[in-house]
């Protein structure tokens, strides 16, 4: 058994004028890949990346992950794309009936608390608001 990484990436990212899932950093990697690499080093398997606005673009910018899934609805906001990701994490034999989400637009996030959240008994509920130096982040 394993905790699933769920990378949630289905917005349209309208204050940023693209999708985040097409975002890059000053040395060109994608916030996408980054949102990948960075579950998958914590020790989270599967990683469950939720697609939705331009996600055919969004495809070409993922590393190597183990599923991808488009929401059709991505519109309706982040609860349905937990709402799917989630789903998908049901579908998965030998999963953990637990998962960690992160959000696309999180471009830093201590790997050792992802990782104490992947180690964490699968009876124990987390709903954290992390907080950076810009004020509160959107809770996990």
């Amino acid at each position: 058994m394993s905790t699933c990484g769920i990378l949630l990436a289905a917005g349209a990212g309208s204050r940023m004028g693209k999708p985040k899932a097409l975002v890059t950093d000053a040395d060109g990697q994608s916030w996408l890949h980054h949102g990948v690499t960075t579950l998958q080093s914590a020790g989270l398997s599967p990683v469950i990346v939720v697609l939705g606005a331009q996600a055919e673009a969004a495809v070409e910018l993922l590393p190597t992950t183990d599923v991808i899934v488009v929401i059709s609805d991505w519109q309706h906001g982040m609860s349905a794309s937990l709402r799917c990701g989630l789903e998908a994490a049901m579908q998965i034999e030998g999963a953990e009936a637990a998962a960690i989400s992160w959000s696309t637009s999180r471009t830093s996030m201590p790997k050792p608390l992802l990782v104490s959240w992947a180690r964490a008994p699968a009876h124990e509920t987390y709903c954290e608001e992390l907080s950076f130096t810009a004020g509160p982040a959107i809770p996990s």
